[in-house]
């Protein structure tokens, strides 16, 4: 009997995988940050006049402007100027002056210049010293030769070295630096009652350019009083700086 013939079976392959890729992930850029300009932010000084505002300030407080620096600034803005009277002001910070505009109860002040200017050393006032009128020397007569009459070189006024402070505010004449005087007394009482005029030359005739002046007699508190700078007269009792 013949045998069944048993065929070899037909090997089955193992499939290959395809390889998936790993995806590369998209890079996320740091962002720029946006840079913010910085605004001008000092203490600036403030007075109503180029030389008090560099010299003898009413005040000063810190004020915020407009731009980075304090010559393009046009607004500076400050809580104190809310109380501060409406008027014309000059700003000063290192030097460097505004012109600004103030209303009171607003928090700011404004300038319309065309940017800074600077602080200049104030050229003192000259005093006119009186001419003295020569006298002619009489010719010799026989009878002798006269004695010529000298001519007097004194003031009438009196004069102070050491008595008067001005300003243009009550403040600055506290501060301000003596500055000598020649003066009517008063004629009431002559060595401690306000003088009536005070001017700068012996002549009477150049006024001292400010608004107060501060009356001190050694001894005696000082008093403030109200100051006619085109007349030289003195006005009435403001305050005092004790």
């Amino acid at each position: 009997m013949k045998k069944n013939k048993t065929g070899t079976p037909t090997p089955t392959g193992t499939p290959t995988p395809t390889p998936t890729g790993t995806p590369t992930p998209t890079p996320t850029g740091t962002p720029t940050p946006t840079p913010t300009n910085s605004i001008f932010y000092e203490i600036v000084y403030y007075g109503t006049t180029t030389y008090d505002a560099c010299f003898f300030p009413d005040g000063n407080f810190p004020m915020t402007g407009n731009y980075p620096t304090y010559c393009l600034s046009t607004v500076f803005t400050g809580t104190p100027w809310v109380s501060i009277a409406s008027g014309n002001y000059v700003l000063e910070f290192e030097g460097q002056i505004r012109n600004v505009t103030h209303f009171l109860g607003n928090n700011y002040a404004q300038t319309f210049d065309a940017g800074c200017g600077t602080c200049t050393t104030p050229t003192p006032t000259p005093t006119n010293t009186p001419t003295v009128t020569p006298t002619n020397t009489p010719t010799n007569t026989p009878t002798g030769t006269p004695t010529p009459t000298p001519t007097s070189t004194t003031s009438s006024l009196s004069y102070s070295n050491t008595r008067f402070f001005f300003g243009n505010s009550t403040g600055a004449c506290c501060i301000a630096v003596n500055s000598p005087g020649y003066y009517v007394p008063n004629s009431v009482d002559p060595i401690l009652g306000a003088p009536q005029y005070i001017y700068q030359d012996a002549a009477g005739t150049i006024p001292f350019p400010y608004s107060y002046v501060n009356d001190v007699v050694i001894g005696y508190p000082s008093s403030t009083y109200s100051y006619n700078s085109s007349t030289g007269q003195v006005g009435s009792y403001v305050t005092s700086c004790l």
